[in-house]
């Protein structure tokens, strides 16, 4: 899927987001994956959990996003 994502990806992108709904897939190991792009060597990495909101205080968690942007 990564050689996918590199091929659509411009030269020099100006960010890039995934999600990840793998709950086994961790944050460490999403934020290696987007660093291995070629396309993608200097920049800033975030990483966020993705939560379905509760009303009564029950959230749901719903996965991983990363988000790369151009510093």
């Amino acid at each position: 899927m990564m050689k996918s994502v590199h091929d659509l990806l411009t030269n020099s992108p100006e960010f890039i987001i995934l999600s990840c709904h793998d709950k086994d897939f961790d944050k460490p190991e999403l934020k290696k994956q987007l660093r291995q792009l070629e396309n993608i060597k200097n920049g800033e990495i975030e990483i966020l959990d993705l939560v379905i909101k509760s009303e009564n205080g029950n959230d749901l968690a719903a996965g991983k996003c990363a988000r790369r942007r151009k510093i």
